[in-house]
């Protein structure tokens, strides 16, 4: 049995792990993900990022596309 800090019994109970769907990803729900911006400026090609492109972040605050429209 393993002991969790100040000697109590280490359990799972109640906190979800027992579902038999813990672990298993979703398809449907959070495929894709990507970051979507919508209305920051890239800071590659100083062009506005629309909500239907992906981005991706660079450095502290800034963001770029994650393929710069040609």
């Amino acid at each position: 049995m393993v002991q969790a800090a100040g000697g109590a019994p280490f359990t799972t109970e109640g906190v979800g792990l027992d579902r038999p769907d813990f672990g298993q990803p979703d398809e449907a729900v959070g495929a894709d993900h990507a970051a979507h911006v919508a209305g920051r400026i890239c800071d590659r090609c100083g062009q506005p990022i629309e909500a239907s492109q992906d981005a991706r972040r660079r450095g502290e605050s800034g963001w770029i596309h994650d393929v710069c429209p040609g």
